[in-house]
């Protein structure tokens, strides 16, 4: 049996503050920088950083209080190369992944779509020089 995981059990955390409610999906991708080299004798295999980005989808907040667009922006202005912890939480019903880092702040697109909920996305950069961590329990 596959084990399924929905939104309904997904947390994401960005700076501190929790942003679920209005994330539609957020997507972590690792690149593969592993490196071979065939030495005398043997093929070795280096891996020197590990590059990864996150892509979110939310529900736009612009002008509220405390809302990921503003904060984001702020951050960005004041202090773009200075990376936000973030951490995103999967609940399954056997286990809950647990996956950490360091995300570089960016500023979110603005758009509008008439009476429609504005969904805005965006890739963050992760910081190589905090790892991504995984943890499950």
């Amino acid at each position: 049996m596959s084990t399924v995981i929905t939104g309904n059990d997904f947390t994401l955390v960005i700076g501190g503050v929790t942003y679920t409610p209005q994330t539609l999906n957020a997507t972590l991708t690792i690149e593969d920088t592993q490196e071979q080299y065939d030495v005398l004798g043997a093929r070795v295999y280096k891996t020197l950083t590990v590059p990864y980005t996150l892509d979110v989808e939310i529900l736009a907040d612009w002008g509220a209080t405390g809302g990921i667009c503003s904060a984001l922006t702020t951050a960005t202005l004041t202090e773009p190369d200075t990376s936000l912890a973030f951490t995103m939480t999967a609940q399954g019903p056997d286990a809950t992944l647990t996956v950490t880092g360091n995300l570089f702040p960016k500023l979110p697109p603005a758009s509008g779509e008439g009476f429609e909920a504005s969904t805005i996305s965006w890739t963050f950069v992760g910081d190589r020089n905090t790892a991504v961590a995984f943890a499950s329990a």
